[in-house]
């Protein structure tokens, strides 16, 4: 089975959202991923996923997004 660096899926969502969030005047907080657990899966469908979740977050939501792994 393929694992995934949660850290590294984080920091690939900072950079893709941190622009629109600010753009939107609106807060996105990730949370630091060096200590989480080793994420079994692909990389790019986590990545995926929660790229259509903070699109949704951003659209129809209102004020922070927060992504954490606990």
């Amino acid at each position: 089975r393929r694992s995934s660096d949660l850290a590294e899926v984080f920091a690939e969502i900072e950079e893709n959202w941190r622009g629109r969030f600010a753009r939107a005047d609106r807060p996105l907080t990730i949370a630091a991923a060096r200590y989480a657990p080793t994420v079994r899966g692909s990389s790019a469908v986590l990545r995926h996923a929660l790229d259509v979740l903070v699109d949704n977050a951003l659209r129809h939501g209102a004020g922070e997004v927060r992504i954490d792994h606990t």
